[in-house]
């Protein structure tokens, strides 16, 4: 399936971007850019922080590679290109990003064809891209109720489509909890803070005095770790000596 976007833009200076090695050159490596529609040039001195006695020992005709944009001339179409001043960090988000991206786009190009609006993809994609930032984002949002402006039918087959393919898998977290208390009434305490905690939703389980595990599904770590903030918020208020510790 062809990539709807046919309109030419640059990307820019210090940007990121996935690119196809397509020629190997003792000077350095040509290459297209996956996201333009442009080719892009890594001259040799740019491919390794080290000395480079065989290109092909760092890259080959047809590898998919992380990129940074060091210079654009919009005149001539050139863009050059920088691998070592990639790092395995930037590497690792571009490529997460990129395959999101190219995946959002398949759904637009899809629910154009079942709407049979083909000859409005690419003003969807434009319109998206421009309201949301990126197409991926985008789309979770429509999956989550908002309604942007690009017509009804779009919007209910994008809001489809994004809840199917977005459906998150529950993860569940754990926590090791300790409790003490040496009060006269200690235990009390002790069982009134296990029930707060279960009022909050989250399951305990007796290890042997003075440990528990404490789990709860969530749709997110982010979730969880609210969730577990607000324990330890209980727990520092019941008045027992305790210890929380996340389980990896």
């Amino acid at each position: 399936m062809q990539d709807s976007r046919s309109v030419i833009s640059f990307p820019e200076v210090g940007e990121l971007v996935v690119a196809t090695i397509t020629k190997i050159m003792p000077y350095g490596v040509f290459c297209k850019l996956e996201e333009y529609n442009l080719d892009g040039f890594v001259h040799v001195s740019e491919l390794s922080s080290t000395w480079v006695k065989n290109i092909r020992s760092i890259v080959k005709e047809g590898q998919r590679v992380v990129l940074v944009v060091i210079d654009v001339d919009k005149q001539k179409n050139q863009v050059d290109l920088s691998l070592k001043k990639v790092s395995e960090n930037d590497k690792k988000r571009k490529l997460e990003s990129f395959s999101k991206e190219k995946k959002a786009l398949k759904m637009v190009e899809r629910a154009g064809i079942v709407l049979n609006k083909k000859d409005e993809i690419k003003q969807v994609i434009e319109k998206l891209s421009k309201d949301y930032g990126d197409l991926y984002s985008a789309l979770e949002k429509i999956g989550k109720g908002e309604n942007p402006a690009i017509g009804k039918a779009w919007v209910d087959e994008l809001a489809r489509m994004a809840k199917l393919e977005f459906k998150q898998k529950k993860i569940i977290l754990k926590a090791k909890v300790e409790m003490k208390s040496f009060d006269w009434n200690g235990v009390e305490k002790i069982k009134k803070a296990l029930k707060g905690v279960e009022s909050l939703g989250g399951e305990v389980i007796y290890l042997g005095a003075p440990n528990y595990l404490l789990s709860k599904q969530f749709e997110s770590r982010k979730e969880g770790e609210k969730f577990f903030s607000k324990v330890e918020n209980l727990l520092s208020k019941s008045g027992v000596i305790y210890s929380l510790e996340l389980i990896k």
